[in-house]
């Protein structure tokens, strides 16, 4: 079974970018990509956007990987654990970033961040082996608890925002907007 996704610039299926929404090819960082692919099925450079997608994407998949988000997806997309982006792939990541950021995302990955940080201390800590401190434990675990539930909070506020975009205003829904008929167009690519 094929499992068929969409972002607001990639189209994918089984955690692969099969197809674009020709509105990226505007962007000049994502466009530059595209063109140094002299293939004609684009291969790399649809392997290029789906690690762009899966590191700069809010709701991507591999958030769940926290620090080690990076390094699991070079291994996933380009089967090696450290292959390392290079400058034109960064800047297409910042790019994605910033056209995804509004106040409320930039809070969700601060306390995206804050979390990450609390469990590597917690991992750290488990690691080196002294006597287990129940009290220090449970208070670890009780502002654990607060950070998840911001967390969950500003998802739902980012998810919501995401979702008043496409009609706010009243205004029709454009072109591109539509995921549909990005498809169709971008198979004229």
């Amino acid at each position: 079974m094929v499992k068929q996704m969409t972002s607001n610039f990639f189209i994918l299926e089984d955690g692969k970018v099969v197809n674009i929404n020709p509105k990226i090819l505007l962007v000049p960082e994502f466009n530059r990509l595209w063109n140094r692919d002299k293939n004609k099925n684009k291969a790399k450079a649809l392997r290029e956007f789906a690690f762009i997608y899966f590191i700069a994407d809010f709701e991507s998949e591999y958030n769940a990987y926290g620090l080690d988000k990076e390094e699991q997806v070079a291994e996933d997309i380009f089967d090696d654990r450290k292959w390392l982006p290079d400058q034109m792939i960064q800047e297409a990541i910042g790019k994605y970033e910033r056209l995804q950021d509004t106040h409320s995302m930039r809070m969700l990955k601060a306390v995206r961040k804050q979390a990450d940080r609390l469990i590597r201390h917690n991992e750290l800590e488990a690691m080196k082996g002294e006597d287990f401190d129940p009290k220090s434990s449970m208070a670890s675990m009780k502002g654990f608890e607060e950070v998840m539930e911001q967390i969950e909070k500003w998802e739902r506020k980012v998810y919501h925002e995401e979702d008043e975009m496409i009609i706010r205003g009243g205004g029709r829904v454009g072109l591109f907007e539509d995921k549909e008929t990005a498809a169709a167009w971008t198979n004229r690519l």
